[in-house]
């Protein structure tokens, strides 16, 4: 399995068990970093992206590695004005925190 992102055991914890995150812009960059920093701590996420293969293959990896849920949605979220499809992903969940 490739590395994603330079994020290792070091970066490991637990204070995002039983939570969960959704970020945008997962499959590359700052986007990406923060999904995988995110599911290194314990939380499962929800990576949104335009590109379904890449972002497949990211929440493959994801979830091998750090053993966390990751339920990935391909969305293009500029060409979608109004999309509600990430929310409705996660609003059954326990907890959501929204970050600004």
């Amino acid at each position: 399995m490739t590395k994603l992102v330079a994020i290792g055991a070091g970066d490991r914890g637990a204070e995002g068990r039983g939570r969960t995150a959704l970020v945008t812009g997962a499959s590359s960059g700052i986007g990406l970093a923060l999904t995988t920093l995110l599911a290194a701590k314990g939380f499962n996420v929800v990576p949104v992206a335009r590109r379904a293969e890449r972002l497949q293959t990211i929440a493959e990896n994801l979830s091998a590695e750090w053993q966390v849920e990751v339920d990935p949605v391909m969305q293009n979220l500029p060409a979608v004005p109004g999309s509600h499809r990430p929310r409705r992903t996660v609003e059954h969940r326990t907890e959501v925190v929204p970050l600004a």
